[in-house]
């Protein structure tokens, strides 16, 4: 660092000349000035970090850890797909996807074989529309419902506290994994029985999505118009706004499965609204059992 000669000081001016008399200078309004600036950079200090905290309380980066790996598993499948040449593709899509007849065939197929069909078509898309409308919908319908499995109503002790919340996430993970399969499962369990003679190929995450929604509809809290937080008693069967809400989801589905979908100008896609209604359907049943062995879990 240069050092300044005592009795010859030379200032820069705004204009960028040399200048051994320098103007007068009220230090007032250097201080003022000093002091704004101070205040804008803290204020831009403060933006930054409030759209660093908004941008982690976005749904996806707050989302259970359970739901992201579930959304990287259907979006890496369907990379793979993507990238492998068409003859490698099809076979793999083909032997993930359901086909009725392969699954109620008395042929030489395996149990892993029919099992692989069974799970596998939650993780096959058609195209870039369905996975993203089916990651879009997982989400939303996802998060409410493990933060619902998730829920206590009394805390551990403090020396257990770390080891209990461990335990506790990884059992809810599994439960929540559990009833999303097994409302996939369920879809393609009506599918296959209504088509059981016809050689079709079930894919997509739609019946397993459909069953988040069931349990959601269970979680509506009439009174308040909300979701149910914590461990507030389910909605029962009999609940008005069960019966509306199950009534629209019905209607809506049978519509798009006697129009059909159009993903673009010439192309079609049938909908398979069968197995959406068997995985809502296990959902808005199964649900309170999931509930319930979710409370046993945290409250061990």
């Amino acid at each position: 660092m240069e050092n300044t000669p005592p009795r010859k000081r030379t200032r820069r001016d705004n204009a960028g000349f040399n200048s051994t008399a320098a103007p007068h200078i009220d230090g007032k309004k250097m201080a003022r000035s000093a002091a704004l600036s101070d205040a804008e950079v803290g204020q831009t200090n403060n933006q930054q970090e409030q759209a660093i905290e908004n941008t982690k309380q976005q749904p996806f980066f707050s989302a259970p850890s359970i739901i992201k790996w579930l959304l990287l598993g259907f979006w890496s499948i369907y990379a793979v797909l993507l990238i492998l040449p068409r003859n490698y593709s099809e076979l793999l899509g083909v032997h993930l996807a359901l086909s009725p007849v392969d699954l109620f065939s008395a042929g030489n197929l395996t149990f892993q074989d029919r099992a692989t069909g069974l799970i596998g078509h939650m993780f096959v898309h058609s195209g870039f529309q369905h996975i993203a409308t089916n990651s879009l919908l997982f989400l939303a319908f996802g998060v409410p419902v493990v933060r619902r499995l998730s829920s206590v109503d009394r805390q551990p002790p403090p020396f257990l506290e770390r080891f209990v919340a461990q335990q506790a996430t990884f059992g809810v993970s599994l439960l929540f994994l559990a009833f999303f399969i097994l409302s996939g499962i369920a879809g393609a369990f009506l599918f296959s029985i209504l088509y059981y003679d016809e050689r079709v190929l079930l894919v997509g995450a739609s019946g397993g999505v459909s069953g988040l929604f069931g349990g959601i509809v269970r979680m509506i809290n009439r009174s308040a118009g909300q979701f149910t937080p914590g461990l507030r008693p389910l909605a029962p069967l009999t609940d008005p706004i069960v019966w509306i809400l199950s009534g629209v989801f019905i209607v809506l589905n049978i519509a798009q499965g006697l129009f059909g979908v159009g993903l673009g100008p010439g192309e079609q896609v049938d909908i398979a609204w069968e197995a959406h209604l068997g995985g809502f359907f296990f959902g808005l049943l199964s649900f309170p059992f999931f509930d319930k062995l979710a409370q046993s879990l945290n409250q061990k």
